[in-house]
């Protein structure tokens, strides 16, 4: 399978599997977890360690990813990626009703 196909294929899968926010955090934290990453909790001090990946969930609807970087902050700084998991609910009907 292309890397293409393979791209879409994973992306109707997790389509699939999260009908709502609170599907798609879970399914998110399972692929975080599946590639080492580590659940951190708000209310924990935390001891991050350079090149260490974790993740932080809130109310079971929000997510947050990151790597920490193996240089120090004020030498590489820090880069943000976000996505909503509650708009358009990751919801498509396969056969959509139309009215005239």
């Amino acid at each position: 399978m292309s890397n293409e196909k393979k791209g879409i294929h994973d992306l109707l899968e997790f389509i699939d599997h999260s009908p709502t926010p609170f599907h798609a955090v879970e399914e998110m934290k399972s692929k975080l977890i599946e590639q080492g990453y580590s659940e951190l909790r708000e209310s924990d001090a935390w001891e991050l360690t350079n090149n260490s990946k974790h993740f932080v969930t809130r109310n079971d609807s929000s997510l947050i990813a990151f790597i920490v970087g193996t240089k120090t902050k004020d030498a590489s700084g820090f880069k943000i990626i976000g996505a909503h998991t509650d708009s358009p609910n990751l919801k498509l009907k396969p056969n959509p009703s139309y009215e005239k």
